[in-house]
């Protein structure tokens, strides 16, 4: 089985290429820039705003299954980049959904919690979508087009990815808060938003289970424990041991952010569990790892 990962010098697709790597016959990964992700047997430089090239370097690998992680997800950039977050969330992700149409090859695609309006710790895959922000817009718009046109997919919807940033060019809410704690500054973290944070090799981990049991549909996976983002923060300064009184609490509404974000998140992951025993480990349970990497 030949996959291709795109946005694979991001953090869940970089963790993606190094759980498939040497399990899958041929593993592959495209990425804007120069190959930051190491374990692959071959990368293409693809930037997904030039959709016209989509089709040609698909053409040219020919893979079985394509996991699509890549994306804009920076909810600020999508809502002052419109036109750009569409092309590369939307239209990118209708040439690849178009390509595997033509084919009958699989798809799995990476949505997110913020096609929801954000009122629940619990939501299963069946509930109603209404994102609050563009980029949720966008990843609810793509997710439709994959429902429309294809039958042969799958679609992952993680929370609050953390983990180390590895290779990764962006930093996640880990590893940014690990560097700046370190480093004795101050940071601000909304204390009225509540997330469910999911460790970023429970997410590969589950995107190989669903490729490899051959499972459809839509999969909400998330982490084992609630937290609002600043008790999440203050968390990761008590096992960092570094000090909880640099991590100051604000309102969401107070940091003037282009896009709303959906004051609560999180999922009941039964259909995972039922499918492939979706068991998410807890911050506590994976730091020695994290510290490890």
């Amino acid at each position: 089985m030949k996959v291709l990962i795109t946005g694979v010098n991001g953090l869940i697709g970089n963790e993606i290429a190094k759980e498939f790597f040497g399990k899958a016959s041929f593993t592959v990964g495209t990425g804007r820039g120069a190959q930051r992700c190491k374990s692959l047997d071959l990368y293409v430089e693809l930037d997904l705003e030039e959709t016209s090239k989509i089709r040609s370097v698909l053409d040219q690998v020919k893979p079985d299954v394509i996991i699509h992680s890549g994306a804009i997800s920076q909810v600020d950039v999508c809502e002052e980049n419109k036109e750009k977050a569409f092309r590369i969330n939307v239209q990118a992700t209708k040439e690849i959904v178009s390509w595997c149409s033509d084919r009958n090859k699989r798809l799995v695609f990476f949505s997110s919690d913020f096609v929801y309006a954000g009122k629940s710790l619990s939501y299963d895959e069946q509930d109603f979508q209404s994102p609050v922000n563009y980029y949720g817009y966008t990843k609810m718009m793509a997710e439709r087009c994959i429902y429309e046109n294809l039958k042969n997919f799958s679609i992952i919807r993680p929370v609050l990815v953390y983990g180390l940033k590895d290779s990764a060019k962006r930093e996640n809410i880990f590893s940014w808060l690990r560097k700046d704690l370190s480093d004795n500054k101050i940071v601000k973290i909304v204390y009225d938003q509540w997330r469910k944070p999911t460790y970023v090799d429970d997410v590969a981990l589950a995107t190989a289970s669903i490729v490899f049991g051959k499972f459809t549909g839509s999969f909400n996976i998330c982490g084992p424990q609630e937290y609002s983002v600043f008790g999440f923060a203050r968390e990761i300064a008590t096992i960092l041991d570094t000090p909880l009184a640099n991590i100051l609490p604000v309102s969401g509404k107070d940091l003037n952010q282009a896009g709303d974000r959906p004051p609560i998140t999180g999922f009941s992951c039964k259909r995972a569990k039922q499918y492939f025993n979706y068991n998410p480990r807890s911050l506590r349970d994976v730091f020695p790892e994290i510290l490890d990497c």
